[in-house]
């Protein structure tokens, strides 16, 4: 007899249990993915890479005594200088006085 009870039990729950997925079906609709990550070696190779540029731009700048952010602006100073034209150059320190000139007066 246990068993026929058992047996009417477990029928009573996935009864139940249709009728809660059929209540609940709006929800299924609105549900939001999650974009899950596919290639995470990609991933990892490039914080990697993008890691070890930073430790050698860290030791360079440690071998030159300066702190890494100053290091870095000397590095694209001489790289704009190499890339720049005189007159692009012009335009661009016109431009960072006018912006310099802009802050301080709207800092006073």
């Amino acid at each position: 007899m246990s068993m026929w009870a058992t047996s009417v039990t477990r029928h009573r729950m996935y009864l139940c249990y249709g009728i809660l997925q059929a209540s609940l079906w709006f929800f299924k609709e609105v549900r939001v993915r999650i974009p899950v990550k596919t290639n995470i070696h990609k991933d990892k190779r490039a914080w990697r890479l993008s890691h070890e540029a930073f430790l050698t731009f860290q030791e360079l700048a440690h071998q030159q005594g300066l702190p890494t952010p100053a290091f870095l602006e000397v590095i694209s100073r001489e790289l704009a200088l190499q890339r720049l034209s005189e007159e692009q150059r012009t335009k661009i320190k016109a431009e960072a006085a006018r912006i310099a000139a802009e802050r301080k007066n709207e800092a006073s």
